[in-house]
């Protein structure tokens, strides 16, 4: 071979490894593309679901003082019953809440 032969193969030798590394630049570029997709679909599903217990758990907490309240509201009226009790006697009706 002569040394033209030998550079023009080195010379194409050379482009084929750098057409190579481009494709297989591009091959990663496009997986990780395509992974970022993926996991921002699941951050958004997952924020949707955070978001939707956050409301559950403010509903729940809502119901609960309200029971609270309730409860509250009951054991004074049952203190204020058993005041009355001790001294008479009472009826039905009169222990029903009004």
């Amino acid at each position: 071979m002569t040394d033209e032969n030998i550079v023009s193969k080195v010379r194409f030798d050379l482009w084929a490894v750098l057409g190579l590394l481009i494709a297989l630049g591009g091959i990663c570029v496009g997986y990780l593309n395509a992974e970022q997709v993926k996991t921002k679909e699941k951050q958004q599903a997952v924020i949707e679901r955070v978001t939707k217990i956050e409301t559950q758990y403010c509903y729940i907490i809502e119901r609960l003082d309200g029971l609270k309240v309730a409860s509250e509201r009951t054991a004074d009226k049952v203190d204020s019953l058993k005041g009355e009790i001790r001294g008479r006697k009472i009826s039905i009706s009169d222990l029903r809440f009004k």
